[in-house]
């Protein structure tokens, strides 16, 4: 075709082979102007490609938008159909993804323009169906185009109708398979919503540099399209958000997805407008979601009832310091125990790719253990297992459970993980059943003394049992906080478990996790951070080590910082309470910090309400902490604030009496700003000085809370402010260049 004419167009050269046609670089004689030409190829001349290419040609000749490919004319030449558009200079995504993956503010760039173009598609009311790298054009001057619109259907048309959707036949799929939805790949119909998850394989890759769904055949990847969760982006704050706008919009349910392409847009434009450049995505890891569901009893036994939740806890927890895993929270899937679960709603609610269900059927003294472990929401079963085992010697099957689990999702595992599976598995059942009807109580009771003798009958059959030891220290230390009786002693006895919980398994997170909460307790502040940024930087997917960094980084004053954790830990297990709400109090959003789970906030809520003027509803949510709390130290907070809103000084000062010497750098400087909005200066200058002396750099606490504004003339307070300035600026300048992925720029 090299030097012939066709109409009016000369051929200059071969751009491009599709399926339907040739495209060539031409010369237009009557205008004098450059344009590509594309011929349906002569060999071609089934009726329904002819039928694709006019239907090509009515929806591009429809559009004029920058980010799409501009057409000129349609036209036939001697029984040559040919459609001439502009001629684009610059080259398509794909050939510039073969140099690498692309700076994560351009793929922004890039994926706004493709939406741009795709809402003006939709608003003429066709959906594109073929959004593909090569389908992308990058242009020299950095704009983008939208290209071929060669499978373009109208929104209203049923793809399995037939003759008229220019498919060759019913149930034909066309697309890319890579790039093509769920809904695409089953043959059923299609929305603009089909598009969006195209764009979201298309960024994805196109920042991390591998194709969202692999496969060696089409048929291996269209089974992952339909049945397995994209890998997660993350590495930073910025990715982790990302991760999620192009999570949503690969949900396999198109109704979980974004409702169009501007509501897409908005959430990369939200990202955009917070990432740094240049930026670079680490390398994806295979990360696998996975929920372990309580097992359901399927006789009553009051003997083994706490067995069906705490097997799960058990898998969970065996499973949890893997990095390529993500376990969701005893929380997240309590609420799925009693009777089967719908698998599809349960995958999508808590965003997992693969199930553990399981029963547990007691008789004459034995327990029937079956187990599954399910893909979702395809609901492929990966293995299954029945075994029957005496009482609770189930026990001794949770680990074989285990290592079915990481054997069968095929994880790529370092040798230390290898290593540490089966590494916390006490010596005898026994053992476990204490430690497991123990962690049952103190997670979803306040039976705090009951659970603590628990743990030590637990070690008192398995000495060597590590977890059970870090468990007792977070049980004293919950009583030593909160609890005015033997204080010292519990907080000596935290102390001696977790040391020995660490001497027996230096990495285990619960042990690290609860001994930095120890040290923020003490005013370590920075013991904490060092102990807990290691742990992160070991295990992303540990979602209580970053709720431990919410607190952490707070109290270091690094509230971007803290916020980018919580978010972290929100992406990881959204039903994970982390204490955001003092970060937003900090920063001055008081409404934003009222949003969080009435449960995590607790008797704080009243001093929440308190600082945005709501006065009856505050001293009213008080009371109910009172009541609830009544005889421990937070029941005696929830009386402080409330005297204090009321101006009852006696109130506030016999109060006092019974929080001196609070075991926390933070809880005092809560009974400062009562102290102060009571009028009860020197009280409140005190305990600011006391806080800023244990460590506590959160300027946007000491220094510019609103119950403060009446210490500004007082010496103490002032000091105070000068000693946590100069803390949080040697904190701030030490930590920033900390090689975690939450110390980026926010």
């Amino acid at each position: 075709m090299i030097g012939r004419t066709i109409a009016h167009y000369r051929i200059d050269r071969q751009l491009g082979d599709g399926g339907m046609g040739v495209v060539y670089a031409a010369q237009d004689l009557q205008l004098e102007r450059p344009v590509a030409l594309k011929v349906i190829r002569a060999d071609l001349v089934d009726p329904a490609l002819r039928e694709r290419f006019w239907r090509e040609a009515r929806a591009a000749a429809g559009l004029n938008h920058p980010n799409v490919c501009h057409l000129y004319e349609i036209g036939e030449d001697g029984g040559s159909l040919f459609i001439t558009m502009e001629l684009l200079e610059g080259e398509t995504l794909a050939e510039r993804l073969t140099r690498g993956p692309v700076d994560v503010r351009e793929a922004l760039r890039i994926g706004l323009e493709v939406l741009a173009a795709l809402q003006a598609v939709h608003q003429r009311g066709f959906v594109h169906r073929d959004v593909k790298p090569s389908n992308v054009f990058l242009l020299a001057d950095s704009r983008v185009k939208l290209l071929d619109f060669g499978l373009v259907l109208p929104v209203a048309a049923n793809p399995l109708a037939g003759p008229g959707t220019g498919l060759t036949m019913t149930g034909v799929v066309m697309g890319s398979p890579r790039y093509m939805a769920p809904e695409q790949a089953r043959g059923a119909p299609v929305d603009a919503r089909t598009d969006l998850f195209s764009l979201a394989a298309v960024l994805q890759e196109s920042i991390t540099g591998r194709p969202v769904f692999g496969g060696a055949s089409p048929l291996e990847t269209l089974y992952a399209v339909l049945n397995q969760p994209p890998p997660r982006l993350g590495g930073s704050a910025q990715l982790e958000a990302l991760g999620s706008v192009l999570g949503a919009a690969m949900a396999k349910a198109p109704d979980d997805r974004p409702a169009d392409a501007a509501a897409m847009a908005a959430g990369l434009r939200a990202v955009l407008d917070r990432t740094p450049t240049p930026m670079k995505a680490p390398p994806v890891e295979r990360v696998v979601r996975l929920a372990v569901l309580p097992f359901r009893m399927l006789r009553p036994d009051p003997d083994l009832e706490f067995l069906g939740p705490s097997l799960a806890d058990a898998i969970a927890m065996s499973l949890a310091g893997l990095r390529a895993l993500v376990v969701r929270s005893t929380l997240a899937t309590a609420r799925y125990a009693g009777a089967a679960p719908e698998l599809d709603r349960m995958a999508r609610e808590l965003d997992v790719g693969v199930v553990l269900t399981g029963t547990l059927l007691p008789a004459g003294g034995r327990c029937r253990l079956a187990a599954q472990l399910v893909e979702a929401p395809g609901g492929r079963v990966v293995w299954s297992q029945t075994s029957d085992v005496s009482g609770t010697d189930v026990f001794e099957l949770q680990d074989q459970l285990v290592r079915r689990i990481v054997e069968s999702l095929q994880l790529p595992l370092s040798t230390h993980e290898l290593g540490g599976i089966g590494h916390d598995v006490p010596a005898t059942p026994a053992a476990y059943e204490f430690f497991l009807r123990a962690n049952r109580i103190s997670l979803i009771g306040r039976e705090f003394t009951v659970a603590r003798d628990l743990y030590r009958r637990s070690l008192e059959v398995d000495p060597h049992f590590a977890p059970a030891w870090a468990r007792l220290g977070r049980c004293h230390r919950v009583l030593g906080k909160f609890f005015s009786a033997g204080r010292e002693g519990n907080y000596r006895e935290a102390a001696k478990s977790l040391t020995r919980a660490l001497e027996l398994h230096p990495d285990l997170p619960s042990a690290q996790y609860y001994t930095a909460q120890l040290e923020l307790d003490g005013g370590r502040v920075e013991a904490a951070l060092d102990r807990l940024l290691p742990l992160v930087e070991r295990n992303p997917n540990d979602a209580d080590g970053h709720a431990g960094l919410v607190t952490a980084l707070r109290y270091a004053g690094l509230l971007d910082l803290s916020i980018a954790a919580h978010e972290h830990v929100r992406a990881l297990d959204p039903e994970m309470p982390t204490s955001i709400h003092y970060t937003f109090m900090s920063r001055g959003e008081i409404e934003r910090a009222l949003e969080q789970p009435a449960d995590a906030l607790g008797s704080i809520r009243g001093w929440l309400l308190a600082r945005i003027g709501r006065r009856e509803e505050a001293i009213r949510s008080l009371r109910e902490g009172e009541a609830r709390e009544r005889g421990n130290l937070v029941g005696w907070i929830a009386t402080l604030i409330r005297a204090a809103i009321e101006g009852d000084v006696a109130g506030v000062r016999e109060a006092l009496v019974e929080l001196e010497d609070f075991p926390d750098p933070e809880g005092r400087l809560i009974h400062a700003t009562a102290c102060a909005h009571a009028g009860v200066h020197d009280e409140a200058a005190r305990l600011v000085g006391q806080a800023v002396d244990m460590g506590y750099a959160n300027l946007g606490f000491i220094r510019d809370h609103t119950w403060f504004a009446s210490l500004g003339d007082e010496p103490r307070y002032r000091d105070a402010v000068a000693r946590a300035e100069e803390h949080h600026r040697r904190l701030a300048t030490h930590y920033a260049g900390r090689p975690s992925h939450l110390f980026k720029p926010a």
